[in-house]
């Protein structure tokens, strides 16, 4: 969670660079949608940091992140918390990502690295069935490391190693980094591994190339896969793309009509959902936009 007086100032600063940066996508040729984000409800009162989000039939699932208990909170369209569900082997270390296969199976990414520090990066594997009826379940563990990350922490200049954001494409996972450097690069590195349990070294893919305006605008903070299509989360936009071949390209970019700590999105039904988290600007709340594919 950000410090409130922090918060603010970003998004005051940042709110004037928004017009360079619409130039500049303008410029490159690539689609850019205006949006007016809906709310749909206020979150449970116990999902205060929400960073994921999933959706499954009419059920929608989040948790909190860094130090939060180590649990999945179910609730409706209303807000209405209706199931949770405590892993009980885990720890809550910084959550950030949640996700699903066509497996029936459910991850979630205690991967979390701010300070690109950490060497306990883990993603938790469960049965969603289990998740969705059981008051607690055990996970499986995937384990992994970097391959080129020589320093804990590496220079201001290499501080890719944070992550909030996967998929899940068939056997295999996706990690979207979270760009910490300094000065600010755009670069989203990608990284892929199995789905199977145990200790993994990640296999380095190409770059995803944001603009390098800011932290703020183009860290990615979650992400989510429909079909070939790839939704890219930051605090400022959706970025759309084409996830069909191994250099993912951007066919879209969707601004917000408001600047909240969003860090949860998913998209079913031609509609795409976002959760923020608990700020002085107010609760956490879920959001919707439409977007037919």
């Amino acid at each position: 969670m950000f410090d409130t007086i922090v918060w603010q100032y970003l998004c005051n600063f940042e709110f004037m660079r928004l017009s360079i940066f619409l130039v500049i996508t303008l410029l490159s040729g690539v689609n850019f949608t205006f949006c007016q984000e809906k709310v749909v409800a206020e979150l449970p009162v116990i999902i205060s940091e929400s960073s994921g989000i999933l959706v499954i039939g009419e059920s929608f699932l989040s948790f909190n992140d860094s130090g939060g208990e180590p649990e999945i909170y179910v609730f409706n369209s209303l807000g209405k918390l209706t199931h949770t569900c405590r892993i009980e082997n885990a720890t809550n270390t910084d959550w950030e990502a949640i996700t699903v296969d066509q497996n029936g199976f459910l991850y979630v990414g205690d991967f979390g690295n701010n300070s690109n520090k950490r060497k306990d990066l883990v993603i938790y594997k469960l049965t969603t069935a289990d998740v969705l009826t059981k008051q607690s379940v055990k996970a499986s563990k995937i384990s992994f490391s970097y391959p080129d990350q020589q320093q804990y922490p590496p220079k201001d200049t290499r501080l890719y190693y944070d992550a909030e954001a996967f998929i899940v494409k068939n056997d295999s996972i996706f990690i979207f980094t979270k760009n910490r450097t300094k000065p600010f690069d755009g670069l989203v590195k990608v990284y892929g591994l199995s789905n199977k349990i145990g200790n993994q070294t990640l296999k380095p893919y190409s770059p995803i190339k944001l603009p390098a305006t800011s932290w703020f605008e183009n860290s990615v903070t979650d992400a989510c896969l429909h079909k070939n299509t790839l939704f890219l989360l930051t605090y400022r936009y959706v970025y759309v793309l084409d996830f069909s071949t191994r250099t993912p390209k951007i066919i879209d970019t969707i601004e917000f009509n408001s600047a909240t700590q969003k860090e949860g999105i998913y998209y079913t039904k031609g509609t795409i959902y976002l959760t923020d988290e608990k700020t002085f600007l107010g609760p956490s709340k879920l959001y919707k936009i439409s977007y037919p594919l």
